[in-house]
């Protein structure tokens, strides 16, 4: 069960990512913020409620997250129903072509940073044992705390500097 547990929720996770992107299309980065937060607080207290309280596993765990996140999903694709006055189902083919045409050769780099990042662990309880993985993962997630400084500059930056781009405006780019 936990393997299709995790599978629901890496579904949910894409999803709820893909839908929160909406709003920093738009630069509403405010309500993808409230979202995420709503999200991060309401996975925690599910977590202590259900290992603390009622005293549940790991199944009712990931239930939990996978429910939060649907749940999420729906008010954000209620909120864009709403702003948008409804959702189009119909792709425009030779924009999405050429998006899909830059898109897809990054797949593979993507799966195979994903691979790099998880692969070291297994490897490190293969060879070294897993206490040593156990003091990896805890100093690599100490050195992630790095990341929440350059995140949101990169987060806010980057769609600034390519509408700039688009714009012309290359002197201020640089």
């Amino acid at each position: 069960p936990y393997a299709i547990l995790f599978l629901g929720l890496l579904v949910a996770r894409v999803n709820l990512g893909f839908t929160l992107s909406y709003y920093r299309s738009i630069s509403a980065i405010r309500l993808y913020s409230a979202f995420q937060t709503v999200e991060i607080l309401a996975s925690l207290t599910a977590l202590a409620l259900l290992t603390l309280f009622f005293h549940k596993g790991l199944v009712e765990v990931l239930g939990a997250f996978i429910a939060i996140d649907f749940f999420l999903i729906l008010g954000v694709l209620g909120d864009i129903t709403r702003r948008e006055g409804g959702i189009v189902c119909q792709p425009y083919w030779p924009v999405l072509r050429k998006y899909l045409q830059y898109s897809l050769p990054l797949v593979p780099t993507v799966a195979l940073y994903w691979i790099l990042n998880s692969s070291d662990r297994y490897v490190i309880v293969h060879y070294l044992g897993l206490e040593q993985a156990g003091i990896y993962s805890a100093a690599y997630r100490l050195g992630q705390v790095l990341k929440l400084l350059v995140q949101p500059i990169s987060f806010v930056l980057l769609p600034l500097v390519s509408r700039m781009w688009e714009a012309g405006r290359k002197d201020q780019v640089r």
